[in-house]
């Protein structure tokens, strides 16, 4: 029997979006997270990276299953990601620009969005993303990115064009065979994810709630049946001193770090009321690998530092962050 390995796949948008059979790419990207598959992923793991004897003895201390790492490229390889399963089904809905017309086609497109296409203007202060860029990747202002948004629109013919809203909280519907998990994003200021947050105590304001179960049940039946995971992407904004609802402004049509985070909390931590999975910087390499709060996941040679914080709120979470960082 051949036996398969699986590989962290940072490039599935790229080679989906190229028409490239998904290989490994021996990139830093996939080494900067790959680490995140020795505890979510029992079978073996595909990895060209070299990892110290301490650190693999440690995370075999975390798991169940025998750890297996494998860089012996005459295995099956798979991306974790997520296999090609529904090639033009994948490439539609990971497409930024057909989601916006599945709003628009619904009347649930909230104001300032549309897109361009060449000849046209572009305007100061306009937010212009790529429509298959990865999730919160490919977003650019005029005329601070002109170069980036003109490459981006000689590559696609098309962009999205949005005012920059005022957000004030960023989240996302994880789909795993049919079943949702709401849970708050972290994101920077240029809208990269940073993290994400697992609480018993998110919900999404009462005047809102219909609105977005409507987007949700949009989609959904716009995907139909898909033999895969995937989420969606939203976010709240202040407009005139009202929180408004932009009910789906990305489709990921594959496993993303938030799927790994919930796999973490269904290892690490089943019954916390709260749980926080973070992307740190580097110089937090000397933190503490573990408490009764948390754990830092990734080797001490890492670019990022990823954490998991867990406990019964966000309070509790937070005071003992203090503790660990000061």
């Amino acid at each position: 029997m051949e036996k398969i390995a699986y590989y962290f796949d940072a490039d599935f948008e790229t080679d989906l979006f190229a028409n490239k059979v998904p290989s490994y790419k021996n990139n830093r990207f996939n080494h900067f997270f790959e680490h995140l598959l020795f505890f979510i992923q029992p079978e073996t793991v595909f990895s060209m990276r070299k990892y110290s004897h301490d650190y693999l003895r440690w995370v075999q201390t975390k798991i169940s299953h025998e750890l297996d790492i494998s860089s012996d490229k005459e295995l099956i390889l798979k991306p974790f990601q997520g296999e090609r399963i529904n090639i033009d089904l994948q490439k539609k809905w990971q497409n930024k620009v057909e989601v916006y017309r599945l709003l628009k086609e619904n009347t649930i497109l909230p104001e300032g969005t549309k897109t361009v296409v060449k000849g046209d203007p572009f305007i100061e202060g306009k937010l212009y993303k790529s429509p298959y860029s990865s999730s919160g990747m490919g977003h650019m202002i005029f005329p601070r990115d002109k170069a980036k948004i003109l490459k981006a629109l000689d590559q696609s013919k098309v962009l999205l064009e949005e005012v920059i809203r005022n957000r004030c909280l960023d989240f996302s519907n994880l789909i795993i065979d049919g079943h949702s998990y709401l849970y708050e994003t972290v994101v920077d200021k240029y809208f990269h994810f940073k993290g994400c947050i697992f609480s018993d105590d998110f919900k999404l304001p009462k005047h809102l709630l219909k609105d977005y179960e409507q987007t949700v049940s949009i989609v959904k039946k716009a995907i139909g049946e898909y033999n895969g995971v995937y989420s969606i992407d939203s976010y709240l904004f202040t407009h005139g001193g009202q929180v408004e609802l932009y009910p789906a402004c990305e489709i990921n049509m594959r496993k993303t770090m938030s799927f790994c985070a919930l796999k973490l909390k269904e290892l690490f931590a089943p019954q916390s009321k709260y749980f926080e999975f973070c992307i740190e910087k580097s110089r937090y390499a000397n933190t503490t690998r573990e408490s009764d709060f948390h754990i830092r996941l990734s080797p001490d040679d890492n670019f990022f530092q990823i954490f998991i914080w867990y406990g019964k709120s966000k309070e509790e979470v937070q005071n003992h962050k203090l503790r660990i960082f000061r």
